[in-house]
């Protein structure tokens, strides 16, 4: 027996029981009546749009089992199935307990045939928080936790969240379906949360204030500034690197009392905020090769040496620092002809040590992660030579020109560059004569590594 069949028994039923035992007491109770036993008659001669407005009038003026009993037959009569079945969940919360064994059989049995023709879709969806809309129709955060029940039929799901890209999806329900949908955004931005040390100390973000004291916002994938400043307090400024997705909480703290600090980062002109700077050290380690040799000495052969040293200093803008330099190496060229005056040709290999120590301008362009940089030196080398019996030293001045790239890892620097030393080499004597004559300098040209910290970054 189908489902109209079977509901179809309880409204006959209902119908002949209020018509013989009901008692109407009031207006209510007689319109109530009225409209009921209207529905009946507008239902037996097939019109179940105008059977289906009576009895819910009959339900507005008087609540009963009845109404909603015969409400869920014309929904079903009219293929409104899901209506149909969520007025007999209603029935049974609401009157379970007072209708009769057979009403609850049939009402049981309609719900179960109901069911068949009806989806289920339970939603998944992320982040959790997400609106969900089926249909354009927003869900409660509730109702999206539950199984929900739709009619056979097409449907548009979609969901929303802040800082993320919505999500649409249209699927065909059936009848019977017991369905998952997955709704995955895409976050489009970052959620900061920025609380200060000072709830009376200024927020920016890219040079523009945004609060005092504590500032949650969304930001988009980037690079941003963001500086903490108080009238006589030091500022704090940091570059945080945003990924979209991120969720990122920083808690900055001003620096201490600084009787310049207001005039150099006040709240009314962040602009006054320049780029990092700070303290900074690098390992270093050279490979280089001299282009002059001593004097009758020729050599087609490789020659091989290098240096290592370190160098720290400060960055006092975007753009310039300045650096001291240790540098100690070591060049071995040959073997060559070595052919002195009055002396037999042989061949022979020589060493050539150098011990450097300057100072540096360090040139910077570019960002907070990449740079190029250039730097420029000025110091004194000492010189030894092993050639042969000849042992000679002395010490001049030497030039120094790098060009090169510098990453930031956090704090962590790394630097590849090409570099050239041209060093002072009229000083270096055996026995008070001159081991180089036809030439004053010696350049070294050849490319450096280095690796160390830089107070600017940010772990």
């Amino acid at each position: 027996m189908g489902v109209r069949s079977r509901v179809g028994r309880i409204l006959l039923a209902c119908a002949v029981m209020s018509a013989a035992g009901s008692v109407w007491a009031d207006d209510a109770q007689e319109t109530a009546r009225r409209h009921f036993k209207s529905g009946v008659a507008l239902f037996q001669n097939g019109d179940f749009t105008g059977a289906l407005a009576e009895f819910e009038a009959s339900q507005r003026d008087l609540p009963s089992a009845s109404s909603l009993q015969n409400i869920a037959l014309c929904l079903t009569r009219l293929h409104r199935y899901l209506p149909a079945l969520e007025t007999l969940d209603k029935l049974k919360s609401d009157y379970g307990s007072t209708l009769s064994p057979e009403d609850r059989k049939a009402v049981d049995g309609s719900i179960r045939e109901l069911l068949q023709l009806v989806g289920t879709v339970t939603m998944r969806v992320s982040p959790p928080g997400a609106i969900v809309s089926i249909n354009g129709k927003p869900l409660s955060a509730e109702a999206a936790r539950r199984p929900i029940r739709l009619s056979s039929g097409e449907y548009t799901f979609k969901a929303e969240a802040q800082f993320h890209a919505p999500v649409e999806r249209t699927e065909t329900i059936a009848g019977g379906d017991d369905r998952t949908i997955e709704l995955v955004l895409r976050p489009q931005a970052a959620e900061v949360e920025i609380f200060a040390s000072d709830r009376d100390a200024a927020i920016a973000i890219d040079r523009q204030p945004v609060a005092f004291g504590v500032w949650t916002g969304p930001l988009m994938p980037g690079e941003h500034l963001v500086q903490v400043y108080k009238d006589g307090f030091k500022p704090f400024t940091t570059r945080v690197p945003v990924k979209a997705g991120d969720h990122i909480e920083l808690r900055p703290l001003l620096g201490p009392p600084d009787s310049d600090a207001g005039r150099s980062a006040s709240p009314a002109n962040p602009n006054e905020v320049v780029a990092p700077r700070g303290w900074f050290a690098l390992f270093t380690a050279n490979t280089v090769v001299p282009l002059y040799h001593p004097d009758h000495f020729k050599s087609r052969d490789v020659w091989m040496g290098g240096s290592y040293g370190v160098r720290g200093g400060y960055r006092f803008w975007q753009n310039v620092a300045f650096e001291g330099l240790i540098d100690i190496g070591k060049q071995s060229v040959g073997p060559g002809e070595y052919t002195p005056p009055n002396a037999p040709v042989g061949r022979t290999t020589y060493e050539l040590s150098t011990t450097r120590v300057g100072g540096n301008v360090r040139l910077l362009t570019g960002g907070r992660v990449a740079r190029l940089s250039s730097v420029f030196g000025v110091g004194s080398v000492t010189h030894k030579l092993e050639l042969g019996a000849i042992s000679a030293t002395g010490s001049e001045g030497y030039f120094l020109l790098e060009f090169g790239a510098q990453f930031n890892i956090g704090h962590v620097l790394l630097e590849a560059a090409a570099l050239t030393y041209l060093e002072g080499a009229t000083a270096i004597k055996y026995q008070g004569e001159r081991i180089y004559t036809d030439h004053t300098i010696i350049p070294q040209v050849g490319v450096g590594f280095r690796a160390g910290y830089g107070e600017w970054g940010r772990w």
